[in-house]
């Protein structure tokens, strides 16, 4: 593909829209139907909230729903306050999909789906099924989303995904001591890895959390590995 098959490709898949999927393309990807996110490379504008201006490749990451891949892992994680772990592609939003479901077909569950992996959130509705009961924010950086449901939604459980920076690990921190359980996902393959990095270090040291789940790898996606007891 040249640049121009790439830019006509980039169009037709934001619907003629590009600047409706801005904020996404200023982290360089975009979301379209059934949650396939779209990375995008390219040369990145001077302004103040950097935009993608010309464009070089697309990477597609196709997700998919898998009913029942959390089974044997659902006692293990209900009531609790969890972290998964792993490395790219081992599986972790499969997993956390599924654990979202099982949770919100029978408790009040808030899902902060940042960059509408998990639900798929499309014209009012869940593509995906997340559970009867959860409630979605979207398309919302998770720290804020964390709080908002903490303040409106009154949700036993909340489920994110990707716990990447402090504000992310204060406003978790601040949901739990609100009483509310808390089901993540982070990067990472050991204990040492998750430790140095400031906001995983913040959340593991914090008392609240009871376990670690780490899976196997991209060999063996959503198995897991070992779980570490906190």
């Amino acid at each position: 593909m040249n640049r121009q098959d790439i830019k006509e490709c980039i169009d037709k898949l934001c619907r003629y829209s590009v600047h409706s999927c801005g904020k996404q393309l200023s982290e360089g990807y975009f979301v379209i139907g059934n949650g396939i996110r779209v990375g995008v490379s390219g040369s990145y504008s001077s302004a103040e909230q950097a935009l993608l201006a010309e464009f070089c490749s697309l990477n597609f990451r196709l997700s998919r729903q898998v009913i029942g891949c959390a089974e044997n892992l659902f006692s293990e994680t209900y009531d609790r306050n969890i972290i998964i772990c792993g490395g790219v592609n081992s599986g972790k939003t499969t997993l956390l999909r599924e654990l979202c479901r099982l949770n919100g077909n029978i408790r009040k569950t808030a899902l902060i789906d940042e960059r509408n992996e998990i639900s798929c959130f499309a014209d009012g509705a869940a593509q995906n099924d997340v559970g009867a009961l959860t409630d979605i924010i979207s398309n919302c950086s998770r720290s804020r989303g964390i709080m908002l449901a903490v303040r409106t939604l009154s949700p036993d459980l909340i489920v994110c995904d990707e716990i990447a920076s402090r504000d992310d690990a204060d406003s978790v921190i601040a949901g739990l001591s609100c009483g509310v359980r808390f089901l993540v996902t982070s990067h990472g393959e050991s204990e040492k890895e998750l430790l140095k990095r400031p906001e995983l270090k913040k959340l593991i040291e914090s008392g609240f959390f009871h376990s670690l789940i780490f899976l196997k790898g991209a060999s063996a996606p959503g198995k897991i590995h070992r779980i570490v007891r906190l």
